[in-house]
Order: C-alpha cells, then structure tokens, then sequence
C-alpha cells in the first residue's frame, strides 16, 4: 500500500483496502494482521478496514511499535494491526522475546 512514510493517501491505497476488506469478508479468518507506515493510521482505507473487521465481529488492536524492541537489528517504526475472530488480539511483551 504505502511505500513512503509521509506519502499521502491514493486511490490504490483505497482499492487495496477493499480488497483487503473482500478477502476478510468472504475467509473470514480466525486472526488476521496487517503492517504499514505509522502515517497509514491515519488513512481513510485503514479506517475501513478495522470497521470493516468490527462490523463482522473482529476484536480489534493496533498501535506503532519499534522492530528493535522485538529482536529485530533494526529501530524502523511500523504500525500493527491485529484482529482475531473469538479473543481479544495481544501484543507480544517485550520481556517474552527470546533473543
């Protein structure tokens, strides 16, 4: 979808996003994730998405995390949504990551 972090919202970034919502609406898997840019958050498209998820009774989380925190040689911001059909959906702790 986005390729660069400060670039703003396009009509395929939209397209992508339906077609993101058909897959889910038609699989229905039991979890499901998505990674992008921080600045997708505040996309239109991310917007459905997670409305599109919740609509059919997704739990839904998403927050911006660090890849260093979790044991990757890196410090690259990404945002992380989660969803799971029949739970809550939780973050990895910090502390539970064997390096």
């Amino acid at each position: 979808m986005v390729g660069h972090s400060t670039a703003g919202e396009t009509s395929i970034d939209l397209a992508l996003s339906d077609a993101v919502i058909e897959y889910i609406k038609y699989f229905q898997p039991s979890i499901f994730s998505l990674e992008n840019v921080p600045n997708y958050k505040k996309f239109t498209s991310f917007a459905n998405i997670i409305s599109a998820l919740e609509s059919i009774g997704y739990w839904t989380k998403h927050k911006v995390l660090s890849s260093g925190d979790y044991g990757v040689p890196q410090v690259r911001k990404r945002l992380i949504l989660l969803a799971a059909k029949h739970r809550i959906p939780m973050f990895p702790l910090q502390e539970d990551i064997i390096y």
